[in-house]
């Protein structure tokens, strides 16, 4: 049961976002007017406010928030999981230090103070992702490496735009892309560290056990 834990709180987490976006009233940054979810044109942390954009009561937000929550605790997890069998320890401690750090602030977005979360939330991914990064190199591990590229590219793609203050129009799909991205690299390095043998483990070959008998 252990072992599928993280899936199935991604799987909750993405359950309880996608229910968000159903119940968001409307309005996107365009017209205000709109009904609804707009996925291509309204950002995640508009499911937070008390308020959609159109002026109604938000009914999304407690399920928006939910959904963080597990998706945060879950990656708390994982990092702390990965780190287990990194290839230093250095790379041990900064992978659960920085990961859970991350993981922790970024579930504080969805608070009034966003701005300044966001600010420490991407200090401790970038933190966090290239170590893991550099711990995949040094492990071989390349194609995990090559999906962390990609997906990482796209946060960071997100970060420009959103303080460079251009192409504002493509941030909402390219901030959902970034994060959905994200979220399967990191389950794909927990599921690839699962398997291994803690360091120092021990196992008798079954053949040396026949000899005993």
């Amino acid at each position: 049961m252990k072992k599928y834990w993280v899936l199935i709180c991604v799987f909750c987490s993405l359950t309880l976002f996608v229910l968000a976006t159903i119940f968001y009233p409307g309005g996107t940054a365009e017209n205000v007017n709109t009904i609804g979810y707009y996925w291509a044109k309204n950002t995640i942390s508009a499911l937070f406010q008390p308020n959609a954009l159109n002026g109604d009561v938000n009914s999304a937000r407690y399920f928006a928030i939910s959904s963080v929550l597990i998706y945060c605790v879950s990656l708390a997890f994982m990092f702390k999981s990965i780190a287990k069998n990194a290839a230093t320890a250095f790379h041990r401690k900064t992978i659960e230090i920085a990961g859970i750090g991350f993981a922790v602030y970024a579930f504080f977005i969805v608070t009034p103070m966003h701005n300044l979360m966001v600010v420490i939330a991407l200090l401790f991914f970038v933190v966090t992702v290239l170590t893991l990064l550099h711990n995949l190199y040094l492990q071989k591990k390349m194609r995990l490496f090559a999906i962390g590229l990609i997906s990482v590219s796209m946060p960071l793609i997100n970060a420009a735009i959103y303080y460079g203050d251009f192409f504002n129009g493509m941030l909402p799909l390219v901030q959902k892309t970034g994060t959905f991205a994200c979220a399967i690299w990191f389950v794909l390095i927990y599921y690839s560290e699962f398997d291994l043998k803690p360091k120092g483990s021990f196992q008798l070959d079954p053949s040396e056990l026949e000899g005993r008998s």
